[in-house]
């Protein structure tokens, strides 16, 4: 998974809310605990993907990598929902510049210290590092892609036929992804909050969700063609039938921002929702509602499960549910979840509130970065399937899921937190030296100003995908 990671832990929001500011401002502890699943989703399908292979089954791999199809959407729709929660106050009471620089600041420092310390090992643990004597040009093309966390946004091959982005660290695509999503928040975040009932936002995330499947879906029947238009303008292209795992289509619908962005859009959406009946109290037909759309949630979920895990490769439902599961397919089932186990006190919510979960939710992110090296260890050469070599493959996955843990708890107390407190000392010590005190900083709102942050919102999301275009193309044949 992402993965990319989700915000430290569900807290108050950075600054105090204009309304609803007592319920809207509570700890929300299941999500921590639910980030842990996202993380263990990813790491316990790799383990069974890498750790011990069969010359003559794939049976642990493919039943054991089948949780993989909830870890990544589990992250960027709970990233959405977080970052809304947490920043969206924060966009509304002060001034854009000083907002948009404590926000970047605050997710540069959450991202950044542990990402670059495992770009830094891959560069010399997979010998990365020599292609500057061999490759100089591919060499430092990766380099400034992976330092300004923008890897993924672009595809370019290397070899002939392999993703600049799948060396060194290739698990960091997701981070580079999610990096995406907080510029595309700077402008995001002024559409959402202009929605300020619970009846609009509902409606709206009903629509947003259907027309972003059926776009899916009619892009899943038009495959060939979105390959044939990649190929006459990419350089160095690599078709789905070469190797699907470097090919355009599966980095455009699976690795690229373009197609991921609508998870973080959704989750975005759903804080909103719950921002807005945070000061509702739940009545017994609103929680049987959330009772019937939770069960509705995890059938949906366990659907796609089922279709991408049992049904053939010919299997009409099998081919949607496989493509729609690279991106979106996961993603309102998703979401339902995360808002009923933040607005409802149940069982679920209890127990993914519990505080081992939490602590292990804390150290989530770590549990993604370091995996991709501790389960290493553990890799053997494949064996024919027997009894005893699946003994073997359990708990040689038992044991690099052990270890993943305990490292990652190191790199959480070592790494990740002393980082992230130096970086967020520094970009708050900045922000007062450029834009003066806090308190001078709060914004007025009125109809003017909403007027033109729709339109530096609208222009900001423009003009980045216009650049990404541009750059991407300068790279064509």
């Amino acid at each position: 998974m992402t993965l990319a990671a989700a915000e430290d832990a569900p807290i108050k929001p950075a600054a105090a809310p204009l309304s609803r500011t007592v319920a809207a401002g509570k700890r929300l502890d299941a999500l921590t605990g639910l980030r842990f699943f996202a993380a263990f989703f990813i790491l316990f399908s790799h383990a069974s993907e890498w750790v011990a292979p069969f010359r003559n089954s794939d049976a642990i791999a493919h039943y054991g990598g089948a949780p993989s199809i909830y870890g990544m959407p589990l992250f960027f729709v709970l990233s959405g929902f977080v970052i809304q929660y947490n920043y969206g106050s924060l966009f509304e009471s002060m001034r854009f510049r000083w907002a948009a620089v404590e926000f970047i600041g605050a997710r540069f420092a959450r991202l950044y210290p542990l990402f670059i310390c495992f770009f830094a090992v891959g560069l010399i643990v997979d010998f990365t590092i020599t292609w500057l004597g061999h490759h100089p040009g591919w060499w430092i093309r990766m380099f400034l892609h992976y330092v300004t966390m923008t890897q993924s946004w672009f595809y370019m091959i290397i070899f002939e036929d392999r993703m600049i982005m799948n060396n060194a660290f290739g698990l960091a695509w997701s981070i580079s992804t999610e990096f995406f999503f907080y510029i595309c928040f700077l402008s995001l975040v002024f559409f959402t909050l202009r929605i300020k009932n619970w009846g609009s936002c509902l409606a709206i995330m009903i629509i947003f969700s259907a027309t972003i499947l059926y776009m899916l879906i009619k892009a899943n029947a038009h495959l060939p063609i979105i390959e044939n238009i990649g190929r006459d303008h990419i350089e160095n292209f690599v078709t789905a039938s070469e190797k699907w795992s470097d090919s355009f289509l599966r980095w455009l619908f699976y690795y690229s921002p373009y197609a991921r962005v609508f998870e973080f859009i959704l989750g975005c959406l759903t804080a909103r929702l719950y921002f807005l009946l945070a000061d509702t109290p739940v009545c017994a037909q609103e929680a049987f509602a959330g009772k019937v759309a939770q069960v509705v949630a995890f059938l949906w979920l366990l659907f796609f499960g089922f279709a991408t895990t049992f049904n053939g490769p010919t299997s009409v439902i099998a081919s949607y549910a496989n493509f729609l599961a690279l991106n979106f397919g996961c993603a309102v089932p998703i979401a339902v979840t995360i808002f009923c186990v933040s607005r409802y006190q149940n069982w679920l919510s209890t127990f993914l509130g519990s505080a081992s979960l939490v602590a292990l939710g804390e150290i989530s992110y770590s549990i993604y970065v370091v995996h991709t090296w501790t389960l290493r260890i553990f890799i053997r050469d494949p064996v024919d399937f027997s009894k005893a070599n699946a003994l073997d493959a359990v708990i040689r996955i038992g044991l690099g899921i052990a270890l993943t843990l305990i490292l990652a708890t190191a790199t959480y107390r070592l790494i990740e937190m002393p980082g992230r407190r130096w970086l967020r000392s520094l970009s708050g010590r900045a922000l007062i030296q450029v834009f003066g005190a806090r308190e001078a900083n709060v914004a007025g709102i009125d109809s003017r100003s909403a007027v033109l942050r729709a339109f530096a919102a609208v222009s900001g999301i423009v003009l980045l995908l216009a650049a990404c275009v541009a750059y991407q193309l300068s790279y064509s044949k």
